[in-house]
């Protein structure tokens, strides 16, 4: 399952078509995607973020956790609009 959601307000348009794209990918990879939670940051959110998880005191793109041990991807993408 592919998810998306913002702190921020931000709707990614054409979500479906997205995560169908994300899916081909994995698949053209021989993989399968459990979850993968995409959000959609303002800049303090994904700077409070920077520095808790990374120690830099600024905002940045995207963060991302990879929380696959093994079998299909999970993970969260944190990008900063």
């Amino acid at each position: 399952m592919i998810s998306f959601d913002s702190d921020c307000g931000f709707e990614l348009s054409q979500a479906d078509e997205v995560a169908e794209w994300m899916q081909s990918i994995a698949g053209h990879y021989d993989k399968e995607i459990r979850f993968i939670d995409v959000v959609f940051r303002a800049d303090a959110s994904i700077h409070q973020m920077n520095m808790e998880h990374l120690q830099h005191d600024y905002p940045t793109d995207i963060l991302t956790f990879d929380y696959t041990e093994e079998g299909p991807i999970e993970a969260e993408l944190h990008i900063g609009i």
